[in-house]
């Protein structure tokens, strides 16, 4: 009953626990140059396919949300509750995503300095 035809569509991310949020982009866009900017967030009886505004070198799947993260310093969340993706300029480019945290926070690298961005929830 909670089968999802996700042919053409690669795993990016997933959360964890009994009910976790997939994120998908196009096989096109897993691994390639250009990004991901397409995503098919996927849970349960929750299917949405959201285009982030920048292109994201990783996305990592968090409790509802999907969060986005550009080269050149832009964060996104994209909520499964809403088509809208919020997108944040950073003052730095993100050379490296560690993960976000069950409150909200993104742990990012740029240059040699461990950033902590608080996103919310």
């Amino acid at each position: 009953a909670r089968r999802k035809l996700v042919y053409g569509w690669t795993l990016a991310s997933a959360g964890a626990g009994d009910d976790p949020m997939m994120a998908f982009v196009p096989t096109g866009q897993s691994g390639g140059t250009g990004g991901m900017k397409d995503v098919r967030m996927v849970r349960a009886g929750h299917d949405t396919i959201v285009r982030m505004p920048f292109s994201c070198a990783a996305l990592v799947a968090r409790g509802d949300n999907v969060y986005g993260f550009s080269k050149d310093g832009y964060v996104m969340v994209a909520a499964a509750s809403r088509q809208k993706v919020n997108a944040y300029r950073m003052p730095f480019e993100i050379d490296e995503v560690f993960g976000v945290t069950d409150g909200g926070a993104a742990i990012v690298r740029a240059d040699s300095t461990v950033y902590i961005i608080s996103l919310g929830n």
